[in-house]
């Protein structure tokens, strides 16, 4: 479940759903699921950002049947959920590398 979300007035503007298998998992497949769904939240972000420059990234993660991403500064409605999934299989399609960074809090603030 992808949840589009506009943190500015804490409204649903938008939302859309993807059906994810219910069999059960090991521990790892729990953890590459999570890293898949993870990795869709920063697509998903790339994709909004592409269309609205303007809009304020929140925050995108994970959760037990999917993932949400908080927007603010941007009214997403239905209209516009065709538009954003088009890029975001665009940018599937060019294959870009995910890398992993941990960083200590003094570097990432």
């Amino acid at each position: 479940m992808i949840y589009i979300y506009n943190a500015l007035n804490r409204e649903f503007q938008a939302q859309t759903y993807i059906s994810m298998p219910k069999a059960k998992q090991s521990k790892s497949q729990d953890k590459e699921l999570e890293n898949i769904r993870h990795s869709f939240a920063h697509v998903l972000a790339a994709a909004v950002k592409k269309h609205y420059p303007k809009v304020e990234l929140g925050i995108g993660p994970v959760i037990e049947n999917g993932f949400y991403y908080d927007f603010g500064n941007v009214k997403i409605v239905q209209e516009d959920l065709s538009r954003i999934e088009k890029e975001m299989r665009t940018l599937v399609k060019k294959s870009l590398a995910f890398k992993k960074e941990l960083w200590p809090v003094k570097k990432a603030v």
